[in-house]
């Protein structure tokens, strides 16, 4: 798997659909940067990044 990610598996990772995690997810502070960010519909996420931080999510405050 290559380690950029489009915004679709990002949703698959996160259990959530597409539209939701470019809505309310993406835009959440701490989430990580698009490492690729042409357009609202061409950009890339980090793998490891988005992993990270869907670890960090579910860990009880």
């Amino acid at each position: 798997m290559s380690n950029e990610i489009d915004a679709g598996t990002v949703a698959q990772l996160l259990g959530v659909t597409r539209q939701h995690f470019t809505d309310r997810i993406a835009k959440k502070k701490g989430f990580p940067q698009p490492v690729v960010n042409f357009s609202p519909k061409s950009r890339r996420w980090r793998y490891d990044e988005v992993l990270r931080w869907r670890s960090k999510a579910s860990q009880p405050a």
